[in-house]
This record gives C-alpha cells, structure tokens and sequence, in this order.
C-alpha cells in the first residue's frame, strides 16, 4: 500500500483537471455520504477505492479534509490569455466576438443551449484556435475538446466567464445601437412627414389664395 507521505490528493481549483471534475460530477448521487466521498477522493487521488478502505482512519480523514474546497462555489475572475498551450498544443483564444465568422457564432449559439457540466468542452472549442489555423478549418474539433479537458477548472470558470460577460457586452452593444438607428429613422421619418405636410399646406393656401 502507498505510504502515507507518498499519497498526493488535488486540494484546490486550480490544480483539478476539468476531466476529473466531469467524473466527480457523474458519481452516483444515491450512494450514502461516505460512499460518495471516498470515489471523489479517489478520483482526486488516483487510488482504487478498495485501497482507500484499507488506509488508516486518520489518514483517510486527512484526505477528506483536503477536499472541502468543493463544496465551496470557484470565484472567477473574468480573465483570458491572448495565447495558451495545452498538452504541447498551441492556441490562439479568439476574444474579440466581433472577429468571429458566422459559423462560430452560430455553433456558440448552439452549444449554449445545452447547460450540462460535460458540454463545457465543446462550448470553448469556438474560441481556441490552433495557431495558424481559422475556425474549424484544418483541424479536427473533437481533439480541442479533448485538449480542453485538461485544463484547470479555474482557468475554465474564467474563460467562461469572461466570454459570457463579452457576449453580453457585445449583443447589448448591438441593442442599443438597433435601437439608436431605429430613433434615428423614426426622426427621419417624422421629419420628412412634417415637411411634405408644410409643403402639402403651402400648395392649398396657394390655390385658395388663387
């Protein structure tokens, strides 16, 4: 059996792969507490289950307690580098909405309507980009998605959250400025209706004053 000072455990958001917070997320929900604590343990540790049960008693309440960082909700931070390298992979993150074809809007759209913890790969596949390459041009989508996995749930929550915030400010953007064009034309509008109206008026005082 591993000696305990060998025994290392993920104990906080920084360092869980989204792949294993994915596993933890798919644990049987009707398994009893203990049940269910030992499986994320050993998700997070990468011991069998059987093994664990076999550790002594404070050894196991030492890597119980390193796992509360998970029933504590991530504070993102809006954030997302211009570049980033995954299993020596290299993207470009594509943060600028208004530079995204229509295609990558589209499958954003798309992907979004499914609001399930495993669609979150398939949702960031629309803004990293291997370099030297355009949207979905070249390249195989499912093996970003697979790259995706790897990466920390923090820098996920932050990407997240900064193109939600990002395509909130940029269809927000495009309301206002729908609705300024739509003043704009009913101003035109109005104001040529007032002056075919005077010049309408001005024809008829001509003709009564004939």
């Amino acid at each position: 059996m591993t000696k305990k000072d060998n025994i290392k455990i993920i104990s906080n958001w920084n360092e869980l792969p989204l792949s294993k917070f994915l596993e933890i997320g798919d644990i049987d929900r009707e398994m009893n507490p203990v049940e269910q604590q030992t499986a994320i343990i050993s998700i997070l540790t990468g011991i069998p289950e059987d093994d664990l049960m076999n550790l002594p008693i404070n050894e196991y309440t030492r890597l119980s307690k390193k796992i509360q960082f998970l029933y504590k909700q991530p504070n993102p931070v809006p954030s997302c580098p211009e570049r980033i390298t995954i299993n020596y992979h290299r993207y470009e993150v594509a943060k600028e909405i208004r530079k995204w074809t229509t295609a990558q809007y589209i499958d954003y759209q798309a992907y979004a309507q499914d609001t399930s913890l495993n669609n979150i790969p398939q949702l960031l596949t629309v803004a990293l980009i291997p370099v030297g390459h355009k949207y979905n041009d070249g390249y195989d989508l499912d093996e970003v998605k697979d790259d995706v996995l790897h990466l920390d749930v923090m820098t996920v929550v932050n990407m997240s959250a900064f193109f939600l915030r990002l395509l909130e400010n940029w269809l927000r953007a495009i309301l206002i400025s729908s609705s300024l064009t739509e003043r704009r034309m009913r101003r035109t509008m109005n104001s040529r209706g007032r002056k075919n109206s005077r010049r309408s008026s001005t024809k008829d005082g001509d003709g009564q004053h004939r």
